[in-house]
């Protein structure tokens, strides 16, 4: 083996060797260091942890206007499928005006005035109107924590992939 024109010793050639192999390795090592942090600054973490809070700011508007909207509409809120407290005073005030009837008479009487009576009929909307604002809320509020449980799924996978990277 010759360096520069000079023939190298024997006993030296396997420790030339050896270094060579040494600084190729080193040189992949760097290579696969580049090639890794290159890896983590693509990663964008920045902006899918920038998300979490806003999504925080969004469940915490969606409840207040829920809170809102309940206080707002209190009595014309029904539990499971009974009628709301509005519904039930005014049919209340209805059934005085059907005294001396029939039980199944004054009930078929209150069932026809469900869509006789404007009064009844503007409640009995109003309440299922409620009904379906207090889902359209729930259905929100359900959306944002699947959009931060996502979140923080893809930011704990990216920590994973970090670890392993920085390794």
């Amino acid at each position: 083996m010759t360096t520069g024109g000079a023939t190298m010793p024997a006993e030296v050639r396997p420790l030339a060797e050896a270094v060579k192999e040494k600084l190729a390795i080193q040189e992949l090592q760097a290579e696969e260091r580049t090639r890794r942090m290159n890896i983590l600054k693509s990663m964008d973490t920045r902006t899918i942890s920038e998300q979490l809070p806003q999504l925080e700011a969004k469940l915490q508007e969606t409840l207040k206007a829920e809170l809102a909207y309940r206080k707002d509409s209190q009595g014309y809120m029904a539990s499971g499928s009974q009628d709301c407290a509005e519904v039930k005073r005014l049919l209340a005030e209805l059934a005085v005006n059907a005294e001396g009837k029939t039980v199944a008479e004054r009930e078929a009487w209150l069932t026809r005035q469900r869509a006789i009576n404007p009064q009844l009929a503007g409640a009995i909307s109003r309440q299922n109107q409620v009904a379906f604002q207090l889902e359209d809320f729930r259905i929100q509020e359900e959306a944002i924590r699947v959009q931060m449980t996502n979140i923080r799924a893809i930011l704990e996978l990216k920590t994973a992939q970090i670890q392993f990277l920085a390794s």
